[in-house]
């Protein structure tokens, strides 16, 4: 499990009565193991539509996901890079907007490319295949937002060949 301490996810929503914003939530997010490794992740929030409802009264983090990525809305998670670990080559139908929040992660494409990035880089991940790697002795903690995009074409024909996330 994570070294880094629980990170805080504070939601707004609006009072029934006076119809005034409120803090609905403010509490530690619970990392949670990512199957095979020492790595962890956690949903913020996500929503059931584009279009979101901000005034449903369901706490978007307990929302049940077909899979990493909605099909008909968002998702907002962490994930935790443990020292000398990798999240293995993937790809979802999505575009996902992160930002390295702590440590240091090397984003390898399926060109071989590796682009090193730090605390406060940012990336707009344009659902092509890649995976995560943690070259250093400290964790790492990653954000992203993911929203459903149109799938990829490759010559007319859906991208494939690498795990689906």
């Amino acid at each position: 499990m994570t070294a880094l301490p629980p990170p805080r996810r504070v939601v707004t929503g609006f009072d029934d009565e006076t119809g005034l914003g409120k803090v609905a939530y403010d509490e530690p997010v619970k990392m949670n193991p990512i199957p095979g490794g020492p790595n962890s992740a956690a949903i913020v929030w996500a929503t059931e539509e584009l279009l979101a409802d901000v005034q449903t009264k369901k706490d978007g983090s307990l929302l049940k996901l077909p899979g990493i990525v909605n099909p008909n809305g968002s998702v907002m998670k962490y994930i935790d890079l443990a020292p000398s670990s990798s999240l293995n080559l993937h790809y979802t139908t999505s575009i996902d907007y992160g930002v390295v929040l702590t440590g240091e992660a090397t984003l390898e494409l399926d060109d071989g490319s590796m682009t090193v990035m730090k605390a406060g880089d940012s990336l707009v991940e344009n659902g092509t295949v890649h995976a995560w790697h943690n070259k250093t002795t400290e964790w790492t903690r990653l954000l992203f937002v993911l929203l459903p995009a149109k799938p990829v074409l490759i010559d007319g024909k859906p991208l494939q060949g690498h795990h689906r996330a």
